[in-house]
């Protein structure tokens, strides 16, 4: 599969900037808590907060114990 990026960097470059951006200026405005309650997609990649481990698949596989990230953010909604 080519690198269809590097063919057309520069809107690439633009898509990547508005997106990033709007997550920033999000994140700025709430923190990292809010980001976490409204962004599914942002809070499935946390592996751990606050020193807990929230992924279950890393905690089964290295026989850890972990608790899911929604009770540490009780508004957390899913969608």
């Amino acid at each position: 599969m080519p690198n269809i990026a590097s063919k057309v960097s520069h809107t690439a470059s633009m898509s990547i900037s508005n997106i990033l951006v709007n997550e920033m200026l999000f994140l700025g405005r709430n923190g990292i808590n809010g980001l976490l309650q409204f962004n599914d997609e942002f809070a499935k990649g946390v592996y751990m907060y606050n020193g807990k481990l929230t992924n279950r698949k890393i905690g089964d596989m290295l026989a850890l114990p972990y608790k899911p990230l929604e009770l540490f953010l009780p508004s957390f909604h899913d969608s």
